[in-house]
């Protein structure tokens, strides 16, 4: 997968590991509002950190179905393994819990972490940018 395959489109780019607390909390809010999800055109990639930020842990949909089992099929979702490239562009400082919104024009409009603490930033996002 592409970065560049979503141009014209907003995406929420999480990078987190399947040992952290925050990051399945982050899940089962994901799940919790999917109504707003889905009234938008926003593309969510949720990908392991690469090497799973150095620790062991289960695979991304074992994580993913014991958290939130309906992001698994949800068209809204994309769930995966980040890659090395990747993960050090968009995560240099090796953090287990972070997400970049991306607006529609490919920018950057926020860097953050645990979604279950700052959904607030990310219903921002899809109310400014994120309407279907």
């Amino acid at each position: 997968m592409n970065l560049q395959s979503f141009k014209g489109q907003p995406i929420m780019l999480w990078q987190v590991a399947t040992w952290c607390k925050s990051c399945a909390a982050g899940l089962k809010t994901m799940a919790e509002n999917l109504d707003l999800i889905h009234g938008s055109n926003l593309k969510i990639i949720i990908l392991r950190d690469y090497q799973n930020g150095g620790y062991p842990g289960e695979e991304m949909e074992k994580f993913v179905a014991a958290n939130a089992p309906e992001l698994l099929h949800d068209p809204h979702f994309i769930i995966g393994e980040d890659t090395e490239e990747l993960f050090q562009r968009y995560n240099p400082h090796h953090y287990v819990d972070v997400y970049h919104l991306i607006g529609s024009d490919g920018r950057i409009v926020a860097i953050s972490s645990a979604p279950s603490a700052t959904f607030d930033k990310i219903a921002q996002f899809i109310k400014a940018e994120g309407k279907s």
